[in-house]
């Protein structure tokens, strides 16, 4: 089993009223868009990286450091 930690979140007495009403939990719910709100960001960091790695490749072949091939980076030198 997960171990649970405990947090406080503040919230309107309005909505919280209203949850009740609905009898959702509120802790599965923050937990669940934790994890979604997490695994977004997660995936926005490996895009970044991977757009930053793209762009330091497209550098390379420009200033002739690297040699592309099939999509590959090359360690041979460019043809001069």
């Amino acid at each position: 089993m997960v171990r649970k930690v405990r947090t406080t979140v503040l919230i309107s007495r309005e909505l919280h009223q209203k949850a009740k009403e609905r009898g959702i939990n509120l802790s599965k719910l923050l937990e669940r868009a934790l994890m979604i709100e997490l695994e977004l960001l997660e995936s926005i960091d490996l895009k970044r990286e991977e757009l930053l790695r793209q762009r330091l490749l497209e550098d390379k072949v420009k200033n002739g450091d690297e040699r592309v091939t099939d999509g590959m980076m090359s360690l041979e030198p460019p043809d001069g």
